[in-house]
């Protein structure tokens, strides 16, 4: 292994750590989303005390 294939390494694990710091902070893969199903979240967004317990 050569210097640049050590930086393109270490390049690509800080960007995944990065990567996986984001979606942390924005909710997580687990119900933060609609998970495609736009209609369950408007029914969350229609209904505050809804929107309240799903957080």
């Amino acid at each position: 292994m050569n210097i640049q294939s050590i930086l393109v390494l270490a390049g690509l694990v800080v960007f995944f750590v990065l990567a996986i710091a984001w979606i942390s902070k924005n909710g997580g893969w687990q119900g933060g989303g609609c998970g495609g199903d736009c209609s369950h979240c408007a029914s969350h967004c229609d209904d505050p005390e809804k929107a309240k317990k799903a957080k």
